[in-house]
């Protein structure tokens, strides 16, 4: 991916705000599930089954969202990949029997309350996930296809969590807090489209990402300069940014339409994990 790619990557990533609230509250995992999920990617960028399982079983003690990637490594070996399962389902039982909690509130109640007032309105719904990652959409989706041309288990494992982050949006109330799983693919994708942007050329569209980027760090983010930022500013010029986003992200896949096109085609032997 080159240097310059990840720096971007990690650039957009720690612009989008809907990750930020995982390190905020002390009290939730999620920040701990972000790193593990991370270290899954890495390893199976490194083709490490060691790594991946260790890091998916940890996950599981946390949140159950690493579960979602594990049944990649049936892709590898069916053996392998059962024994994994089976372990991640004994880890996330194992401290909901031997420690005490509130039972709170059933799934059928959550899904009630939650689920489908989303389901009845589906344009709503749609939005809420659309302001998630923002920009972010099109270049961790178009670069997670391109990934697929030395990563061939990256599309399948961006759909797999993005599967599970709706299936969970509609039992949360937050639905932001269940996108941000996707945190270390958008990094991913933006990573390998920037990279491919750079070696064609583009500088342009890469300037222009990493503007349209810092505005919405700025806009939606309250910062030491800016601060509320969210509650200042009309919504109209956080809808602007975004429409903007979106198009510039999406122009920049289609500037590597070939590319995109032969990483849907191509299936190399190695990086799959």
């Amino acid at each position: 991916m080159g240097l310059s790619g990840a720096l971007v990557g990690l650039f957009l990533v720690a612009c989008t705000p809907i990750h930020l609230y995982a390190y905020y509250n002390p009290y939730l995992t999620d920040g701990f599930q972000l790193a593990m999920l991370s270290v899954m990617v890495y390893a199976l960028l490194r083709g490490s089954f060691a790594v991946f399982a260790v890091a998916g079983l940890l996950g599981c003690l946390a949140r159950e969202t690493t579960i979602l990637l594990l049944p990649l490594r049936v892709a590898r070996s069916a053996k392998q990949g059962v024994l994994l399962l089976l372990a991640a389902g004994a880890a996330l039982a194992m401290p909901r029997l031997l420690l005490p909690s509130d039972p709170g509130v059933s799934a059928a109640a959550a899904f009630e309350a939650h689920g489908l007032p989303r389901l009845r309105a589906p344009r709503d719904f749609a939005m809420q996930i659309a302001w998630c990652w923002q920009a972010a959409w099109p270049i961790s989706i178009g670069g997670v296809l391109l990934a697929g041309r030395g990563f061939r288990l990256a599309p399948v494992a961006y759909a797999l969590l993005f599967g599970g982050a709706v299936l969970s949006s509609l039992l949360a109330t937050d639905v932001g807090r269940m996108f941000a799983i996707l945190a270390p693919f958008v990094g991913l994708g933006a990573a390998t489209l920037v990279h491919g942007l750079w070696a064609r050329g583009g500088g342009w569209w890469i300037a222009a990402l990493v503007a349209i980027t810092i505005a919405e760090a700025l806009f939606g983010i309250p910062n030491a300069v800016l601060r509320e930022a969210v509650r200042e500013y009309p919504v109209w010029i956080r809808r602007g940014i975004l429409a903007a986003g979106l198009l510039a992200g999406a122009a920049a896949v289609l500037y590597r339409h070939r590319d995109l096109r032969a990483g849907l085609r191509a299936a190399p032997a190695s990086g799959g994990g």
